[in-house]
């Protein structure tokens, strides 16, 4: 379950490693971590993940950072709109996260789950690593 800084659309899945030094507030300190600090990629993908959680206009001092793409998540399940929204994935990716360059990013639709599977792998900007990371994207939560 995700704290309520994140959209209940969201689950996220992390398999990254990273030799770049990032850190960032852990947001889920206490539910998953005792940690209070995140690092490098795990910081990398919780930004990834703050983005997506957060709809266009929800932030007052920040109106145009997040995405729209709960507009889409209300939409039929199809090829279509899985396409669309790895087209608004890949563009929000590229506005909000410089530390990373996408080298690769698959949407998935689970029609029997009512989810879509986004698959991306970056490398961070200046290291040769590549990071694999994934998360899912629903109307409701799970």
């Amino acid at each position: 379950m995700l704290t309520s800084t994140f959209s209940n659309r969201i689950r996220p899945k992390v398999a990254a490693v990273s030799a770049v030094s990032y850190s960032d507030v852990n947001l889920y300190v206490g539910s998953r971590s005792n940690s209070e600090l995140v690092y490098d990629s795990f910081a990398i993908n919780q930004s990834i993940l703050s983005i997506f959680g957060t709809t266009k206009g929800t932030r007052i001092f920040r109106p145009e950072f997040g995405t729209s793409v709960d507009d889409l998540l209300f939409e039929p399940m199809c090829l279509d709109v899985a396409e669309r929204i790895r087209d608004f994935v890949k563009s929000e990716i590229n506005t909000w996260e410089p530390r990373v360059e996408l080298t690769f990013l698959q949407v998935n639709s689970n029609v029997a789950e009512q989810h879509y599977q986004i698959i991306m792998e970056y490398r961070v900007i200046g290291v040769a690593n590549l990071v694999n990371f994934s998360f899912l994207l629903s109307q409701t939560t799970q």
